[in-house]
């Protein structure tokens, strides 16, 4: 345990979560679906995807639950609000 005046601090919290790939590739799906990447913003992509091995599985699974997710949709029927049209 660190201690910084009243503060402190256990290591564990500087460790990285093993869901953050996957928090990371979902953002970065998002934002290149958007309509608004620059291609600076592709680049920094790139370098994340091939910086860790986890990053380019992470960004598999997240684009796999989105193809899945994106076909229960069109089965379902939900309009471009989210609710299921009547």
């Amino acid at each position: 345990m660190i201690s910084l005046g009243k503060t402190r601090f256990s290591p564990s919290l500087f460790r990285r979560s093993p869901h953050e790939p996957k928090r990371r590739a979902a953002r970065w799906l998002v934002h290149l679906t958007s309509g608004e990447a620059t291609p600076g913003d592709l680049a920094a992509f790139r370098r994340w995807r091939d910086r860790r091995p986890e990053n380019r599985a992470a960004l598999c699974a997240v684009r796999d639950t989105w193809v899945i997710l994106d076909g229960a949709a069109v089965r379902t029927d939900v309009t471009p609000s989210g609710r299921p049209s009547l």
